[in-house]
């Protein structure tokens, strides 16, 4: 349960990106995939770190996730051309 968490925190991170045009794209797709695998990144993190884990629906471990995957696609629009 928590894993399926941490990738609906990575997808609702790329669908509020998407809203904002600035350096967006057409192509959705490589940041929709470094959403997705950041947010599971940052949820293994998280599992380290003892909050949250594969089966615990835990805040602190979905938060965790949602504002990596939101640094992530930041950081990628920013380093665009």
């Amino acid at each position: 349960m928590g894993a399926a968490l941490w990738v609906a925190a990575g997808i609702v991170a790329f669908l509020i990106a998407r809203t904002v045009p600035l350096r967006r794209t057409r192509r959705f797709m490589p940041e929709l995939l470094l959403s997705v695998g950041a947010a599971a990144a940052f949820g293994v993190i998280a599992t380290v770190l003892d909050f949250g884990g594969w089966n615990d629906a835990d805040w602190r471990a979905i938060t965790f996730s949602f504002l990596g995957s939101a640094t992530a696609i930041g950081i990628l629009r920013a380093l665009r051309r």
